[in-house]
């Protein structure tokens, strides 16, 4: 069996890395997710955890990203990497002039 190694590598210089990780339990309907803010040397800049109930993965995706976003503005980086497995969160989030139509557009202005 082939082995696959990968590690975390810090942002460039200058940018800063929001990483995201949700999961979703069908059976009871509770939605959570964590995460940390981390800076180009490896320093974790904050870090953070969200649950709720509710049926939309992709809603508590949203809610998580969106204030990690206004938290690294408020730390003075405009340069900022988003990572998720959510690939329909992290393209609504990059491309908000397309996005100005979907349902959760009101939750995407920054």
């Amino acid at each position: 069996m082939d082995q696959i190694s990968s590690h975390w590598k810090p942002p460039p210089d200058g940018l800063i890395e929001i990483i995201v990780d949700a999961s979703f339990l069908e059976d009871n309907s509770r939605l959570g997710a964590c995460g940390v803010i981390r800076g180009h040397d490896g320093s974790w800049r904050a870090r953070f955890t969200h649950f709720e109930n509710g049926s939309d993965a992709l809603l508590v995706e949203l809610r998580v990203i969106q204030p990690r976003i206004a938290t690294c503005y408020d730390l003075g980086y405009t340069s900022i990497i988003c990572e998720s497995v959510c690939l329909e969160a992290v393209n609504l989030t990059h491309n908000l002039k397309n996005a100005s139509l979907h349902v959760y557009a009101s939750m995407l202005s920054f």
